[in-house]
């Protein structure tokens, strides 16, 4: 079974700013980006999708493509969100999972607005 969760939102403004280290092994990062018109992607990989990596990540391409498609959006912003769920994937296994989208910085707090 599927667990990762997505919160998915369809945004006209997203800003982000990068705070703080959540994980010591986090890369430094002094990060400030805004986009316009965007899908923003909340994820949570959960413990129990380490073991299917390759189904995780096509599932959660479906999901975000057939959002894209169905907002007419093409430029989507990932961000790990670690509050979706109590169950939570070691961040080893997380963050190629995550940065190999390309998104906000994983393991940093960052401070957000969107509308």
């Amino acid at each position: 079974m599927i667990t990762m969760k997505l919160l998915m939102f369809d945004t006209n403004d997203f800003w982000y700013k990068t705070f703080n280290k959540t994980v010591e092994s986090a890369e430094n990062c002094d990060k400030e980006e805004s986009t316009v018109d965007s899908l923003v992607i909340f994820i949570n990989v959960e413990k129990e999708d380490e073991v299917q990596k390759d189904k995780v990540v096509k599932k959660a391409v479906n999901n975000i493509c057939w959002l894209a498609k169905k907002t007419d959006r093409r430029k989507v912003v990932l961000h790990s969100f670690g509050h979706l769920s109590e169950s939570k994937s070691s961040i080893l296994d997380s963050r190629p999972l995550i940065t190999r989208w390309a998104g906000s910085p994983h393991g940093m707090v960052q401070l957000f607005l969107f509308s």
